[in-house]
């Protein structure tokens, strides 16, 4: 979902130093950093891609603050997480479980041997490959062919199924231990990033790395990039990630310091979201607005938590608008 970087909804993310930070910024698309110290950096999406590919955007981080070294500890990725019952027609766990194949873009300012893993949530399991990015700031094309996990089942449900993890840096803790190149194993920390080997974009000031034209599919080729509308984009997200702009309503239940009103969501969301306030809510007083902070419910009507309830309470009476905007989480 999002594999062209067609939508983000929230703002650019920021990374400051710290022990461990991440975020979402490109739809369906998370930085992690663990254990870092020095560095820093943003995560966003651009307007640049391959030519001749129809791909118009790419995800994109930068480092503003390089960390000095890596130590033992020390990891960073960016990760896409697959909700698990839009994967069973891999059969994993079956003797007629998939070849599947990951195709995507990659540029970088630093060259050299990157690491990516497939972590299988619900089995425990990791399989891993690299890629060599051989000329700097330059697109290219790369694919992996993932061999079927005949012992590892997916569950039929709306946890998380698979896990695709882009390595940027690495310590000995997670790259070390013995190898499960093309071979799914048991999860060890030692073979988490196995094969990473180029830490140099999370080290080098003003380093870049950017993503596009992802696709995750049955068979043993990758095909060409199967572009979709926006809307329907931008709705797939929707089921992970939404704001609402309530824009200026009328308030239903205006008493003299309460009012109460439910918001329809646009598309289901996975699982019950996490509400919170986007843009400040405002409601009008004797011509002029004023700021208040509301507090949000869920509820369904036979559609399952479609509904948020916004309650605005200790208000001084007003004629009965309100605005703001309000975010839906149910990211895996």
């Amino acid at each position: 979902i999002n594999g062209a970087a067609q939508v983000q909804q929230r703002n650019d993310l920021s990374i400051s130093a710290g022990s461990t930070n991440e975020g979402f910024a490109p739809d369906r698309f998370h930085v992690l950093l663990s254990n870092m110290d020095q560095l820093a950096g943003t995560f966003t999406t651009v307007a640049d891609a391959p030519d001749n590919t129809g791909l118009t955007r790419s995800i994109k981080w930068t480092t503003t603050t390089p960390e000095t070294s890596i130590d033992s500890n020390e990891l960073y990725s960016i990760r896409h997480n697959i909700e698990a019952q839009n994967l069973q027609s891999l059969e994993y766990g079956t003797s007629d479980a998939k070849y599947t194949t990951l195709s995507f873009w990659v540029k970088s300012s630093v060259t050299g041997t990157f690491g990516i893993t497939l972590y299988h949530a619900d089995g425990n399991q990791t399989v891993t490959n690299t890629y060599t990015i051989a000329s700097a700031n330059t697109w290219q094309y790369v694919t992996w062919t993932i061999p079927p996990n005949t012992s590892g089942t997916i569950n039929n449900d709306n946890g998380e199924g698979l896990r695709f993890i882009w390595q940027l840096a690495s310590g000995s803790t997670y790259d070390g231990g013995s190898s499960n190149q093309n071979n799914w194993i048991s999860h060890v920390n030692g073979s988490w990033a196995y094969g990473h080997a180029q830490d140099g974009v999370v080290t080098t000031d003003n380093a870049t790395f950017q993503l596009t034209g992802l696709q995750y599919e049955i068979g043993e080729q990758a095909t060409e990039f199967e572009h979709e509308p926006f809307e329907t984009t931008l709705s797939k997200c929707h089921r992970y990630y939404q704001e609402v702009s309530i824009g200026t309503l009328y308030m239903n239940g205006l008493e003299t310091d309460y009012f109460y009103r439910s918001h329809l969501l646009p598309v289901k969301p996975r699982a019950t979201p996490t509400i919170a306030v986007h843009t400040q809510f405002q409601y009008y007083q004797g011509g002029s607005a004023a700021n208040f902070t509301p507090t949000f419910g869920v509820s369904g009507d036979g559609l399952a938590h479609q509904h948020i309830n916004v309650y605005g309470t200790s208000l001084t009476n007003g004629n009965g608008l309100y605005t703001g905007t309000f975010s839906a989480d149910a990211e895996l």
